[in-house]
C-alpha cells in the first residue's frame, strides 16, 4: 500500500525552494534572451547556485546541527533572523550580477530580494509557506521570461506541492495560498519594474 505521508516528503524535498532555484538558475542562464554580462554562463551559474541555493541551505543546516530549528524551519518566529541573513545574500548576489551585467540573474536575485522580504514581513503575522512561494515565484519567472510554454511546469508542480505541504501538516491551506500568491505578485511586479 501506498505511504502517502512518505509521497508527500519526497515531494516536498525533491520540489524545495532550494532545488527549483538550481533549476531556475540554470534554466535562466543557459536559455537566456538577455546577455548574461561579464560573468559569462558558467559564473552565472555558480554564482547564481550558491546564493539562491546553497548559502541557504548552509545556514539552515547549521542551526540546525546546533538544535535552533528543524529543517523546515517550522517555528514561525525563529523564521525572521534566518530570512534577515538569507535575504542577505540574496542582495549580495544581485548587486554582483548588477555590477556584471547579468541582467537575466539579477532580476532573478531582486526577485527573491522582494519576495523573501514580503514572507518575512507576513511572517510576523502567519506562517507563510516557503515551499509554495519558492515554487511559484520562479516559475512565474520563468513563464515572464520563456512564456506560455513554462506554465505547464506551474500547473505541475505548485498542486504537488501544496498537496505534499497539507498532507504533512506543515501549513494550513491559508498559509500555503499566501506564500503563493505573495510570490506571483511580487515577482510579476519585480519583473515588469526591472526586466528589460
Amino acid at each position: 500500500m501506498l505511504n502517502y505521508t512518505k509521497v508527500a516528503d519526497g515531494i516536498s524535498k525533491v520540489l524545495s525552494p532550494v532545488v527549483i532555484a538550481m533549476i531556475a538558475t540554470i534554466i535562466f542562464v543557459i536559455g537566456s534572451p538577455i546577455e548574461t554580462g561579464t560573468l559569462g554562463p558558467v559564473l552565472s551559474i555558480i554564482t547564481g547556485l550558491f546564493f539562491l541555493s546553497i548559502f541557504p541551505t548552509a545556514l539552515i543546516v547549521y542551526f540546525y546541527k546546533k538544535g535552533v530549528v528543524d529543517l523546515d524551519v517550522s517555528n514561525r518566529k525563529k523564521r525572521t533572523p534566518l530570512y534577515i541573513v538569507i535575504i542577505g545574500g540574496y542582495v549580495v548576489a544581485s548587486v554582483i550580477f548588477y555590477v556584471t551585467n547579468c541582467k537575466i540573474m539579477f532580476v532573478l536575485s531582486m526577485a527573491y530580494v522582494c519576495v523573501t522580504s514580503v514572507a518575512t514581513l507576513l511572517n510576523f503575522f502567519t506562517k507563510v509557506s516557503a515551499h509554495s512561494a519558492g515554487v511559484t515565484g520562479p516559475l512565474s519567472a520563468l513563464i515572464y521570461v520563456f512564456g506560455i510554454s513554462m506554465v505547464p511546469l506551474f500547473i505541475l508542480f505548485v498542486p504537488l506541492v501544496i498537496w505534499a505541504r497539507i498532507k504533512l501538516d506543515a501549513h494550513t491551506p491559508v498559509q500555503l495560498i499566501v506564500g503563493s500568491l505573495t510570490a506571483i505578485i511580487i515577482t510579476l511586479l519585480t519583473y515588469y519594474l526591472l526586466y528589460p
